[in-house]
């Protein structure tokens, strides 16, 4: 019987990772169950999402997640905690991995002249503060293309403040895997 190998890296392991189980803490069920280290160390680059209904809609929760593989605050037992990233592999992974990824590193993923000035301003430094409260660090600004398209201190602060303010429906629920939440509705 076959090994089982990381999903998506069948036979596109860098050297030497070949037949072996990339992700030895994982659950037995899940061998190669987000073999994040594995990757980074191999320096291939990756890309993180909030991959709802599966995964945190909040991006900050998941990145926290990558960091210390636990729930958010550092909660329950980790998973796979060999293959806990860096806060700055962390980021990467979420701004220019996946602009990287899709073909769209030359318009955005980092601040640079040329580029789009997609970016978010934090209440706290994230490379200060200990990887169990990034979670809870809060986004004051959202700036699309240099615009400000939302600010804490003027903006709707929760989904029925948004849903009344801009009349959609927006079923943020907590249902579980399966359901619509995180779906945009509009009337």
């Amino acid at each position: 019987m076959a090994e089982r190998q990381c999903t998506g890296l069948e036979n596109r392991r860098p050297q030497g990772l070949q037949g072996s189980n990339p992700c030895p803490s994982a659950p037995p069920h899940h061998p190669g169950f987000s073999p994040g280290s594995l990757l980074a160390d191999a320096g291939i680059r990756i890309a993180l999402a909030s991959d709802g209904p599966i995964a945190w809609h909040d991006p900050l929760v998941a990145l926290e997640a990558a960091v210390t593989r636990r729930a958010k605050g550092g909660t329950g037992e980790p998973l796979a905690p060999d293959q806990a990233i860096d806060v700055a592999t962390a980021v990467e992974a979420y701004t220019l991995g996946p602009a990287y990824l899709t073909g769209q590193d030359d318009k955005t993923g980092s601040i640079e002249v040329g580029k789009y000035a997609d970016m978010i301003v934090l209440d706290r430094n994230l490379f200060e503060i200990p990887p169990t409260e990034i979670g809870s660090t809060r986004v004051l600004l959202t700036l699309l293309g240099g615009a400000v398209v939302f600010d804490a201190t003027t903006s709707p602060a929760d989904e029925e403040a948004v849903e009344a303010a801009y009349d959609v429906e927006l079923d943020f629920d907590d249902a579980g895997s399966g359901s619509p939440h995180g779906q945009f509705y509009h009337d």
